[in-house]
């Protein structure tokens, strides 16, 4: 499924409008900011923007979310769940029922072939000793500074991201604006062969129709590139 399931989650999240719409918006700031970084890669932050939309409004689709992150992440036993809870919450005729059964399908499949983990063993009782009081004291410091660092990191490649993915929109926009002069000055020119009982020539008409509809690709995708883009860099600015 890859994106795929990303993707359409927030169709289903939609839906009519509810009263509380400050929790819809803010459920669904948290679907745009974890597909982003869904797309970058970052599963682990992903998810827990999916969780917490998922906490406002408890929609299935949001399911399918946490279901295909979780899998990303090789935590086949949580997808697995995230799964069958989506097929337990939806109807049998929901458009996405048939690729979710496939995909549990293929997540039961490779469960069970993977070998049984024996639970690990009970630590054993700490003996009051003064080492074992010195060492417990002690250890706890490596944590800090591992949490620390951490969230930098993250938000370092964040910002990176964003502005990756708005300077590629920009481009986009460029190419869009470009294309759309382009398909002005075939049109102007057709438009001279109509009043000047020119012969219609069929390769500006060809061109014409091709540069408009590169400009609203381009229109669209650099737009979307550009609002994910800053959507990140927002976030990592927190």
């Amino acid at each position: 499924m890859r994106l795929c399931a990303a993707v359409a989650v927030w169709i289903a999240v939609a839906g009519p409008a509810r009263a509380d719409s400050e929790v819809e918006t803010r459920a669904r700031g948290h679907y745009e900011i974890g597909l982003g970084l869904y797309r970058l890669g970052d599963y682990r932050a992903a998810l827990k923007e999916f969780a917490a939309g998922y906490a406002l409004v408890p929609k299935a689709g949001f399911l399918l979310n946490l279901g295909q992150t979780y899998r990303k992440l090789g935590q086949l036993r949580d997808a697995r769940d995230k799964y069958r809870q989506f097929l337990t919450a939806v109807p049998a005729g929901d458009p996405q029922r048939p690729q979710a059964e496939k995909v549990l399908s293929e997540i039961e499949e490779t469960l069970q072939t993977q070998p049984q983990l024996p639970d690990p063993p009970p630590p054993p009782p700490a003996e009051p000793t003064a080492t074992t009081t010195t060492t417990t004291t002690a250890a706890p410091a490596p944590a800090v500074v591992a949490e620390r660092a951490t969230p930098t990191r993250q938000k370092k490649r964040l910002r990176l991201g964003g502005i990756v993915l708005a300077v590629a929109g920009v481009g986009l926009v460029g190419g869009g604006i470009g294309t759309s002069v382009l398909a002005n000055g075939a049109v102007n020119d057709l438009n001279k062969l109509d009043q000047t009982g020119g012969a219609f020539d069929p390769s500006k008409d060809d061109a014409y129709k091709l540069d408009r509809t590169l400009s609203a690709v381009f229109f669209g995708v650099g737009g979307a590139l550009v609002a994910t883009g800053i959507v990140l860099v927002i976030v990592a600015s927190r």
